[in-house]
């Protein structure tokens, strides 16, 4: 490999930013029917409800009962009751993306259950959208491809209906695998070796 090849590899490597980490999907095997889960932590994500009458109630699971949207038999759902408030957030902060969220209604019927959702980003913006369920009763995929948050919440506006929620897709955010004042050293080597090549084409 002559200089310059190794030159421009050398700056690629200095300057080049890290990778997407791959997604993890949190699925909520094993939660139970008729116990609160509140706060829920799986794979490094957790969930907080708030806003509840009766904290004990906070956050349901519905595993085993007849209005569990999820249809295996070793997985589940949680609950979000009417006008609370369910975040997601990273365990000990920090930035993530949020690719998916399937909901339903709970109970399970025939209407269409609303919700507002407010997502909070790096550097402190944040947006707020509203959401209605088109499907019934089976689970709905709800697809945000959203980068670089902080946490997402949701909140069901309906008086009479809940929201179930399963299979958050969630990535966390890319990050630099070189600093750049790491960086630094191999960009000053890089042009070195430019230059002592160029010298060397001179003396001959």
């Amino acid at each position: 490999i002559d200089a310059r090849s190794l030159a421009a590899a050398l700056i690629v490597a200095a300057f080049g930013f890290g990778h997407a980490a791959s997604a993890e999907t949190i699925t909520f095997d094993g939660v139970q029917h008729g116990i609160s889960y509140n706060p829920y932590v799986e794979k490094g994500y957790e969930f907080v409800n708030t806003g509840a009458v009766d904290p004990t109630t906070a956050q349901m699971g519905t595993g085993g009962d007849f209005s569990d949207a999820d249809p295996s038999p070793t997985s589940a759902t949680l609950i979000t009751d009417a006008h609370t408030t369910t975040t997601l957030t990273k365990v000990g902060g920090g930035a993530f993306d949020l690719v998916s969220i399937d909901f339903a209604q709970y109970p399970t019927t025939t209407a269409h259950t609303t919700w507002d959702m407010t997502f909070n980003y790096v550097g402190g913006s944040s947006a707020t959208s509203s959401y209605a369920l088109s499907t019934f009763p089976d689970l709905e995929t709800f697809t945000f491809n959203l980068k670089n948050l902080l946490s997402v919440s949701w909140t069901p506006t309906h008086d009479a209906w809940n929201l179930q929620f399963d299979n958050v897709v969630v990535n966390a955010a890319s990050v630099a695998t070189t600093p750049i004042p790491g960086a630094l050293p191999l960009f000053a080597s890089a042009l070195g070796l430019l230059g002592f090549g160029a010298w060397r084409r001179r003396g001959a």
